[in-house]
């Protein structure tokens, strides 16, 4: 079945979701546990709001004995894991020995990557490529003058990045506090 991705379904699935899980005498905290998912992630899915990977669908489907019905009302892909514009550059991630990520606090304002973010992949068999990304698109960049701009760009915003560690302690953080966020929003 090819459901279209909107709010609208979105609602309707979470909507399903919630229905099935009340109907088996589960809390948000339970179903997670036995779905092997985050209670707001559950929460989030149920007011609309997000919707879940195949993986999350088939556990939903087990643990709700629900016959596929989550899977099945998941968007289209065309048998693909991921949008079209996504898949090449998972492909390229996927062969990565490394990934590293650096933030970039607002308070260094306007920089040179502030559109999007650039992923930059080197190979052991294959010359560097860059995978860029902006709003609803992305695309593999392989042209050796495009990727040294890239390169050039990502390394004039690493010099006001902050390092590794910090970067990594500052997505935890904001993890945490969204996480926070969810459950105060959720039990007022």
């Amino acid at each position: 079945m090819a459901i279209e991705d909107n709010p609208l379904t979105r609602q309707q699935y979470g909507a399903e979701l919630k229905r099935r899980r009340e109907a088996a005498g589960l809390t948000q905290e339970e179903l997670s546990v036995r779905a092997v998912m985050s209670r707001t992630h559950i929460a989030h899915i149920e007011a609309g709001r997000r919707r879940p990977d195949v993986e999350d669908a088939r556990r939903l489907d087990q643990v709700l004995e629900s016959g596929g019905f989550f899977e099945n009302f998941l968007p289209a892909l065309d048998g693909r894991r991921v949008a079209e514009h996504f898949a090449e550059a998972l492909e390229f991630e996927g062969r990565a020995t490394e990934i590293r990520v650096y933030a970039l606090p607002f308070s260094v304002g306007y920089h040179s990557l502030m559109e999007g973010f650039v992923s930059l992949m080197w190979f052991e068999d294959l010359p560097p490529i860059a995978y860029a990304e902006g709003l609803k698109s992305g695309r593999i960049l392989e042209l050796p003058s495009v990727v040294r701009e890239c390169q050039v760009a990502y390394d004039h915003a690493l010099g006001d990045a902050l390092s590794h560690r910090k970067s990594l302690e500052m997505l935890r953080s904001i993890a945490e506090d969204y996480e926070h966020e969810a459950q105060r929003t959720q039990h007022p």
